[in-house]
C-alpha cells in the first residue's frame, strides 16, 4: 500500500506522450494490479466462423510478453465479436480499478498489424481495436464449448480510443463512449457516440493512443509515433458512467473486436486520486413527436369519421372548410382519435392542429386532408380488377382499379378482387378502418388475386384469401393494429413471407392485436439465403399479436422468427397456436445456405426477456432446431408441442448467465428416428409438467408404435374453412399410454390419439 500511495502522490492528471518514464508513476508492476485477458460477448464463440479463415476460427486472445503485466509487447487478436451500438463482443487485456478511488491515464504505442477479414469480405464498422474502460465485463466465452450455445451480448457503459474502418489498408482513430446501459444484457435508450480524431492511418504504421479519466469525464488522444501531431477529444459523458453496472469496479485495458490484430508496446498506466463529480443522469432520448391523420381522403357516404393518432398526449383542434369544428379535444398517445362528422359537399377540407401536452417539444403540428365524396351503386361492396378504371362504378361490369377502391371503401365494407396480378400494393395509414368494422380485401368468388408484395400501414383490415409472390421484398408486411390476415399465402418472395413490424419505433405505436389465421409461407428466400423467414415479428412488437393454424415450410431461414434486439428492447408476448414449421433452412428445390439457419420456431433474441406462448404446434426436419428460445430468458410457455427429427435439437431452451430461467414446459413430446445424428434436448425452466424430451436412444420412452404414422406428408391440406387437416402423421394412437401421460390425464404432444 505504501508503494500505491506513492504512485498516487506523484502521478499527474494528464500526461503527454513525451513524459519521461518514471517507474514509481507506472502502475503496471504494482502487485495489487493484476492484468489478465478475457474474450466475451456476441460472436466470440470458439466456433464463430463468419468471414473467418478456417485456421483462425476461435482465435480471440491476448498474448503478453510478460504475463500479468503490461511490460514488453502485448499481441491482441480477435476473430469474432463486434463493437455494436448497444453491446460489445471483444478480446480484452485488462486490469480492474476502483472508480471511486482512482482516475487513470492509459497510454501505449499501437501497431495495427492486420485489419478486417482475412477473406475477400471487407470490414464493417464493427471491427475495432484500441484502449477501453468499461463498467462491467461479460461472462468469459465458453471453453470448451457447450453444443448449441452461443455467446450473449455484453453491454456496458464505456469510453475508448480506438480505430475503426470499412477498409483493410487505412483506419480512422475515434474517441467513443457509450452511456445509458442499466443492465449487462443491454437495454433500449443507450447512446453510442463516436468523435473522429485522425483519418486515413495506414495499417502497419505505428502511432500512439491515450485514454484518460478525469474527475469530470474522459479524454482520448491520438499522436504520431514520435509524439507529434497530437489531437484529442473529450466525451460529453461524465466520469461516473463507469460506475453504473458495477459501482466499485471499472475495467481498463486494451481490446480488439471482430477482425483485427494489434501489437501494444510501451504501455503505461498512471493512477491519480479521484474526486469524481457526479454527472447528470442519462436521459433516454425521447421519441419524436408524431401526429398523422388516419382516415381516408375518400368517402362513399355523407357520414364520415375523421381519425388521427399521436405519439404523445395532447389536444387537437379541428377545422372543417375553415370553420372550427372542435376547439380542444383531448387525444391520448397511441389511441385512435375519432370525430364523426358529415360531408355536405363533394369536396371537404379538414385541418387538424395537434398541440402536445408532453414529449420532447410542445410545438403545434398541423395536418390537412381534402376528402372527396363519391357515390357508388353498392358502396359496401366494391369490385376491383387489374384492368379496372378510376371512373368505374365498382360493379361487376365496371370494376374499379384497386387504388380507387382502397380510397372509397367505407368502414365495414369489402373490396372484391377479380382474378389477376395486381403488382405491388402499399396501403397507407390514412386508409385505416375502425374497431368492429374491418375493411375487407378478398378475391371475387373463387378467383385468384395475386400480388407481388402487399404492404399495409393501415389498421383494422381483413386480408382474406390473397396470394403474394415474386416480391422484391416481403410477401406481406403488416404495420398497423387490429388486422386479421386470413388464408393468405406468401411464397417465392425475396424476403420474409409475413413480416410484422411497426411503421414508427415508438412505444405507443407498436403494431398490436394482429391475428394471422390459417396462412401459409414457403420458399421465401433473400439473396444471402440467411434472413428470409416464413413468419416474423422481430422488432417493437406490441400486445395481442397471434398466429393460429399457420404453416411455414421450405423458407431460407426460420419458420417463425420472434427476434428482438437490444436497442429496441423486449417485444410484447406473441401467441402461436396450432401451427406447423417443417423443413425450413432448405428450399423446396433442395438449395440451402451454410451456417446456423433454419429453425422451426425461434422464440426471441439477444437476451431480451419476453413471455411468448406456443401451444399445440409441430416442428420437424428443420435444418437447425425445432423449438428454440434463441437466448430469450423470459417466462416462455411451451405446451402440447411435438418435435421430430430436427437436424440439431428438437428443443433447446438455454440457461442464461444474466437472468435465471423462468419458462414453463407442459405436455411436450420429442421423438427421433435419426438417432445417428441426434442430440439430447436441452431445457432450462422453472416449471416442468409431464414432458417427454429426447434424452438419447437408451433412455427414450417414446416408441414408433406410439404414433399412427411417421411417414412425412408431401404437403398439408386444409378444409373448406381453411383449417389444417392434420392427418395421421405424429398423431398418437388411441392405445398409446402417451394419450394419458399429460397433466390431469391429458395427452402429450400436439395431436391426441385417433383410430
Amino acid at each position: 500500500m505504501k508503494r500505491l500511495a506513492a504512485v498516487i502522490l506523484i502521478s499527474i492528471l494528464i500526461m503527454s506522450f513525451t513524459t519521461n518514464y518514471n517507474p514509481k508513476a507506472n502502475a503496471a508492476n504494482d502487485p495489487e494490479l493484476k492484468w489478465q485477458s478475457i474474450a466475451f460477448g456476441q460472436s466470440t464463440d470458439l466456433n464463430f466462423s463468419s468471414t473467418i479463415t478456417p485456421a483462425k476460427v476461435g482465435v480471440n486472445h491476448a498474448i503478453p510478453e510478460v504475463p500479468g503485466t503490461i511490460e514488453g509487447k502485448i499481441v491482441i487478436e480477435s476473430r469474432g465479436g463486434k463493437i455494436a451500438a448497444a453491446h460489445d463482443g471483444i478480446t480484452f487485456y485488462y486490469t480492474a480499478l476502483d472508480p471511486s478511488k482512482y482516475n487513470f491515464v492509459l497510454e501505449a504505442d499501437i501497431l495495427v498489424e492486420q485489419f478486417g477479414p482475412e477473406t475477400d469480405v471487407m470490414p464493417n464498422n464493427q471491427t475495432a481495436c484500441g484502449l477501453m474502460v468499461r463498467d462491467v465485463n461479460g461472462a468469459p466465452r465458453r471453453d470448451p464449448m457447450v453444443f448449441g450455445f452461443e455467446e450473449l451480448p455484453a453491454a456496458s457503459n464505456m469510453a475508448a480510443v480506438a480505430v475503426f474502418s470499412n477498409k483493410k489498408t487505412v483506419v480512422t482513430a475515434y474517441g467513443i463512449s457509450r452511456n445509458g446501459i442499466k443492465y449487462p444484457w443491454g437495454n433500449p435508450g443507450s447512446v453510442l457516440t463516436r468523435r473522429p480524431l485522425k483519418h486515413n492511418l495506414p495499417v502497419g504504421k505505428p502511432f500512439k493512443l491515450k485514454l484518460e479519466r478525469t474527475d469530470t469525464g474522459f479524454i482520448m488522444t491520438y499522436a504520431d509515433s514520435d509524439g507529434g501531431n497530437s489531437q484529442f477529444v473529450t466525451t460529453g459523458d461524465p466520469a461516473d458512467i463507469v460506475q453504473v453496472c458495477e459501482e466499485d469496479k471499472m475495467y481498463v485495458g486494451f481490446f480488439a473486436a471482430r477482425n483485427a490484430k494489434m501489437v501494444v508496446s510501451n504501455a503505461k498506466l498512471t493512477l491519480s486520486p479521484a474526486n469524481t463529480q457526479p454527472g447528470k443522469p442519462h436521459q433516454v432520448r425521447p421519441f419524436p413527436q408524431h401526429f398523422e391523420i388516419e382516415s381516408s381522403n375518400g368517402s362513399s357516404s355523407d357520414k364520415y369519421i375523421l381519425m388521427a393518432r399521436s405519439a404523445y398526449d395532447g389536444l387537437v383542434q379541428v377545422k372543417k372548410d375553415g370553420v372550427i369544428l372542435v376547439a380542444q379535444d383531448p387525444i391520448k398517445a397511441g389511441k385512435f382519435y375519432q370525430l364523426p362528422t358529415t360531408l355536405s359537399k363533394d369536396v371537404t377540407a379538414f385541418e387538424l392542429t395537434f398541440t402536445p401536452t408532453e414529449g420532447p417539444n410542445v410545438a403545434p403540428i398541423t395536418r390537412v386532408i381534402t376528402v372527396e365524396k363519391r357515390s357508388f351503386p353498392k358502396p359496401k361492396i366494391l369490385i376491383a380488377a387489374p384492368d379496372g378504371k378510376p371512373n368505374g362504378t365498382g360493379r361487376i361490369d365496371a370494376p374499379l382499379d384497386l387504388a380507387t377502391a382502397l380510397k372509397f371503401v367505407p368502414p365495414g365494407g369489402t373490396i372484391l378482387l377479380r382474378g389477376g396480378n395486381y403488382g405491388s400494393c402499399a396501403i397507407p395509414r390514412m386508409y385505416s378502418s375502425i374497431p368492429g368494422k374491418l375493411k375487407k380485401l378478398a378475391p371475387y368468388k373463387d378467383e385468384k388475386a395475386i400480388f407481388n408484395g402487399l404492404s399495409s400501414q393501415a389498421s383494422y383490415w381483413h386480408f382474406y384469401g390473397l396470394e403474394s409472390t415474386a416480391s422484391g421484398s416481403y410477401g406481406f408486411r403488416i404495420q398497423g393494429n387490429g388486422n386479421l390476415i386470413e388464408r393468405c399465402v406468401a411464397h417465392h418472395n425475396r424476403n420474409t413471407g409475413f413480416q410484422l413490424d411497426p411503421f414508427a419505433k415508438t412505444p405507443v405505436l407498436k403494431c398490436s392485436d394482429n391475428l394471422f389465421l390459417n396462412c401459409d409461407a414457403y420458399d421465401n428466400t433473400d439473396p444471402t439465403m440467411e434472413n428470409a423467414d416464413g413468419f416474423a415479428a422481430k422488432s417493437c412488437i406490441g400486445k395481442g399479436n397471434a398466429y393460429r393454424g399457420c404453416i411455414a415450410h421450405h423458407n431460407a431461414d426460420d419458420g417463425w422468427d420472434l427476434f428482438n434486439n437490444v436497442q429496441d428492447g423486449p417485444n410484447e408476448p406473441v401467441l402461436i397456436e396450432n401451427c406447423i414449421a417443417y423443413q425450413n433452412g432448405f428450399l423446396s428445390n433442395g438449395k440451402t445456405a451454410g451456417g446456423a439457419i433454419g429453425n422451426g420456431f425461434k422464440l426471441g433474441g439477444e437476451s431480451q426477456p419476453v413471455a411468448h406462448v406456443i401451444r399445440n404446434s409441430i416442428a420437424f426436419e428443420n435444418k437447425m432446431d425445432g423449438f428454440t428460445c434463441n437466448f430469450n430468458p423470459g417466462a416462455l410457455v411451451v405446451e402440447n408441442c411435438t418435435a421430430f427429427n430436427n437436424a440439431r435439437f428438437n428443443y433447446i431452451f438455454r440457461s442464461n448467465h444474466y437472468i435465471p430461467p423462468s419458462g414453463t414446459f407442459r405436455n411436450n413430446l420429442s421423438f427421433r428416428t435419426d438417432i445417428g445424428v441426434a442430440v439430447k434436448d436441452f431445457i432450462a425452466g422453472i416449471v416442468f409438467e409431464n414432458n417427454l424430451f429426447y434424452n438419447g436412444p437408451v433412455e427414450d420412452r417414446v416408441k414408433e408404435t406410439d404414433f399412427l404414422s411417421l411417414q412425412i406428408p408431401a404437403s398439408y391440406q386444409r378444409d373448406r374453412k381453411g383449417n389444417i387437416i392434420w392427418g395421421d402423421f405424429l398423431r398418437l394412437t388411441k392405445s398409446s399410454p402417451l394419450n394419458r401421460a399429460g397433466a390431469n390425464g391429458t395427452h402429450l404432444g400436439a395431436l391426441p390419439g385417433g383410430k
